[in-house]
């Protein structure tokens, strides 16, 4: 029986935190109160969104030092995509949906999660969440417009390997599968069959992630390879990468994809591919890209080394910070008016606007 509880956001409370920032701006935490529509009930959920969402304005949303907002998403905040008007946080229970004009919590879905660790993604005209039951990992579809949640999709399991990543487009979705068999798991969005794609090169670490994105019409999985996947055909078609080198964080932005390029001991890159074709190539000051964003043309990365910092990326590889977040903070996304960052431990989204 696949049980879902759905919370009904009627407005927000607020609350301050204590938080590194590059400029001070407030910090508050957009709460969720009113009341639960279906409680609990087998099969499919039915709920009601919040409050509607402005339309948003064009134009990268942050260029320089940021007003930071924290949010309240839930506890085990790990993954946050923008898509279909709102933005998508998974956290540990399921998922939690915010205004992108104000970070409002507008929507809870309880998905009963029983992974440490969940992600999310839009595509298709849908929200997917790739998380686990008792059984096993599994990915759950959901409708944007009511919160309601499809039966969950079992993924295979055989091998016991965690999942992490997921991407939709093209009635397919892919899920990167870590630990033993590292590659790429895809099936169709109505379950059914599915297909391993192994990861091409030697394993990150131990787990051997793979970012993976949608863009263009195609599916894209980043690590020791940069391979394009076609959902239709399902052919692949891979873009090598410098000696040493690792897509470690993936973007897409007005139908291009955004890799980021890690190399030994070399300053990291950012390479747009348009039509399957890598098309610019940025030499960045900085090592190691963690997480990516990219929309309206602009383009931000997550950083490590002695602090944590959200840049911004000028053309000539330039770094502008915009904020400094907590080592944890895993996950970057943009909206037309802000960047959104997970932060796991403390279970929270910081909103990233411009400062004026």
């Amino acid at each position: 029986m696949w049980l879902t509880v759905v919370q009904r956001c009627v407005r927000a409370s607020a609350h301050r935190y204590s938080l590194a920032v590059a400029t001070a701006g407030a910090m508050v935490v957009g709460g969720c109160t009113g009341t639960q529509s279906g409680a609990v009930q087998p099969g499919p959920s039915s709920a009601s969104r919040g409050p509607g969402l402005a339309a948003p304005r064009t134009g990268p949303p942050v260029t320089s030092a940021a007003r930071v907002r924290v949010v309240a998403a839930g506890a085990g905040a790990y993954d946050v995509r923008y898509g279909l008007g709102a933005v998508w946080v998974a956290t540990i229970r399921g998922v939690t949906e915010l205004d992108p004009s104000s970070g409002r919590v507008v929507g809870r879905v309880d998905l009963e999660n029983h992974s440490e660790w969940s992600n999310v993604a839009v595509g298709d005209g849908a929200v997917w969440f790739l998380g686990a039951k008792p059984s096993g990992p599994v990915i759950v579809r959901l409708d944007p417009t009511t919160l309601r949640a499809d039966p969950p999709i079992a993924l295979p399991n055989r091998s016991g390997g965690a999942y992490e990543g997921i991407a939709v487009t093209g009635g397919v979705a892919c899920v990167g599968r870590l630990q033993a068999q590292p590659g790429t798991v895809c099936l169709s969005e109505h379950g059914g069959p599915s297909w391993f794609l192994p990861a091409r090169g030697p394993p990150e670490g131990v787990a051997g992630f793979a970012p993976h994105a949608a863009a263009g019409g195609a599916l894209w999985i980043g690590g020791a390879s940069l391979t394009r996947l076609d959902p239709v055909t399902r052919n692949t078609t891979t873009i090598g990468l410098p000696p040493r080198g690792r897509a470690t964080a993936l973007a897409a932005d007005r139908g291009a994809l955004w890799a980021a390029i890690d190399v030994y001991r070399r300053p990291s890159q950012l390479w747009r591919i348009t039509a399957g074709r890598v098309d610019r190539r940025i030499t960045l000051q900085a090592r190691g890209v963690s997480a990516l964003a990219a929309t309206a043309g602009g383009v931000w990365v997550v950083t490590g080394g002695t602090s944590i910092r959200v840049s911004t990326v000028r053309p000539d590889g330039a770094l502008v910070a915009v904020a400094t977040v907590a080592a944890d903070d895993h996950a970057l996304t943009a909206s037309p008016t802000a960047l959104w960052a997970t932060h796991y431990r403390s279970g929270t989204v910081l909103r990233l606007t411009r400062s004026s």
